[in-house]
């Protein structure tokens, strides 16, 4: 199942390590949000949604993903 996390960064043309950098993430810890294993803390989602250039809702809010 592929993440609407995962669907912005690659609408984005980014690697998983640009977002990871940007965000200032590890790259597993980037990836283990991706993937659905894990849900940020608010902050983090923040950070990571404007790397995106995208909102938080976008991708974790509720609704079609």
């Amino acid at each position: 199942m592929e993440t609407r996390l995962k669907k912005a960064r690659v609408s984005a043309g980014f690697s998983q390590a640009h977002v990871s950098k940007e965000a200032r993430l590890s790259d597993l810890g980037y990836r283990n949000y991706e993937t659905g294993k894990r849900l940020p803390r608010v902050d983090t989602a923040i950070i990571i949604a404007k790397a995106l250039g995208t909102t938080v809702e976008a991708i974790w809010g509720q609704g079609r993903g």
